[in-house]
């Protein structure tokens, strides 16, 4: 476990992270929701979970879409992964897994944004260059 939060600190120290505004769920009383991206390199594998917690007292039905784009010399390539899920009263849930290619030149944005019926509840967004994940 210490090993997955030494990963996430260094994401985070190495790269630009934004947490954008709307990162709570208005529901009369402060309930915080959190997403969170989590990065682990194999070789020139990015692998990339997007997961959520839901604070709030009651079930929720959330909308997820997780999106990857990575800017190299060979172009642009764009990934995003989208759909519901049903998340538990304090419950934590991977929403969704992707796998990229990446070479240390790239440009990397990752970006995950949670919806509840249609609202975005928060959202999460990574830039950084490829060189800045550590091999794992």
């Amino acid at each position: 476990m210490f090993i997955l939060y030494y990963i996430i600190l260094m994401v985070c120290f190495f790269c630009s992270e934004e947490i954008l505004p709307k990162d709570t769920l208005n529901t009369g009383s402060k309930q915080l929701n959190s997403t969170e991206i989590i990065t682990h390199l194999d070789g020139n594998n990015l692998n990339i979970k997007g997961s959520f917690h839901n604070d709030a007292d009651a079930v929720k039905v959330i909308g997820y879409k997780l999106t990857v784009s990575k800017t190299g010399i060979s172009g642009t390539s764009r990934t995003s992964q989208s759909g519901e899920h049903t998340v538990e009263s304090g419950g934590t849930i991977v929403v969704s897994e992707t796998t990229v290619s990446i070479n240390p030149e790239d440009e990397i944005e990752i970006k995950l944004t949670i919806t509840d019926k249609g609202e975005i509840i928060t959202e999460k967004k990574i830039t950084c260059k490829g060189k800045d994940f550590n091999q794992n």
